[in-house]
């Protein structure tokens, strides 16, 4: 019970820098969950000198006892030893229980940390698919701004090709198309320049696309947290699936989430 009752506190504890915590520096577990497996850890090495120390004093009784055990159950000597003995081999059990209960916490806890690995990897994925947007939107736009150069290369062209058709008989047309010349040969070189950089944003839009494919976001593990958090003070059956928000129950769960 008080190690229920200490899993329960962490993970109170921990709800609240589930909302403080930054998720672009978050990299792991929040740090609570590792504060805890310390703590854990630390449980799990105390119960086993207990133990080590228990089975000890335990041997030692036996060794009593035994010294004395042909006198008989009548004898005062081996009752006392005997129920010295007793007394050791109970301890040892109880003992022996709380190292399994400290492992017990320690396997609950490193899943929780599991968890949580998988929720600030999802968490910081959504922050990677909002470089890849961005990056996708700012190559758009600056292709935007390579093709309106090119349709302003196109008009222009159109023009000259126009002038020079009537130049046989407008010669007068002819310095008009030099200076239309002129300025095409300006506005290739500005589309030259913004196609470039159109280029460049789609080339930065593909690797942001890549990395955010390489995440492997799901958002299963976003829901798993927002959902465990909700029911924090209605606490759910084995069989309630967080990830999923319902029961999956066996034919004999007697869990109160199903019936």
């Amino acid at each position: 019970m008080k190690k229920t009752i200490s899993l329960i506190l962490a993970t109170v504890l921990c709800a609240g820098a589930f909302i403080a915590a930054s998720p672009a520096k978050a990299e792991a577990a929040l740090p609570c969950t590792y504060d805890t497996i310390s703590e854990a850890s630390a449980q799990i090495i105390a119960a086993e000198n207990a133990y080590a120390a228990a089975k000890a004093e335990e041997n030692a009784y036996k060794a009593a006892f035994e010294a004395v055990k042909n006198q008989g159950p009548s004898s005062l000597a081996y009752i006392t030893a005997a129920n010295a003995y007793e007394n050791a081999v109970n301890r040892t059990k109880w003992v022996y229980d709380q190292v399994t209960n400290a492992r017990a916490f320690l396997a609950n806890i490193k899943g929780r940390e599991a968890v949580e690995d998988d929720y600030i990897n999802a968490v910081n994925a959504l922050s990677v698919q909002g470089a890849a947007q961005n990056a996708d939107m700012d190559a758009k736009a600056a292709q935007e701004v390579a093709n309106m150069a090119l349709s302003q290369i196109q008009m222009i062209s159109n023009v000259i090709a126009g002038y020079q058709q009537q130049l046989a008989t407008s010669p007068s047309l002819q310095a008009q198309i030099d200076e239309l010349n002129a300025k095409l040969a300006a506005l290739k070189a500005d589309y030259a320049s913004k196609q470039a950089i159109a280029d460049q944003k789609k080339a930065a839009a593909a690797a942001a696309a890549s990395a955010w494919a390489a995440t492997g976001y799901d958002k299963k593990y976003i829901d798993y947290i927002n959902n465990r958090d909700r029911y924090r003070d209605d606490p759910k059956c084995k069989c309630f699936d967080f990830y999923t928000d319902s029961c999956h129950c066996s034919e004999d769960c007697d869990c109160r989430c199903c019936h």
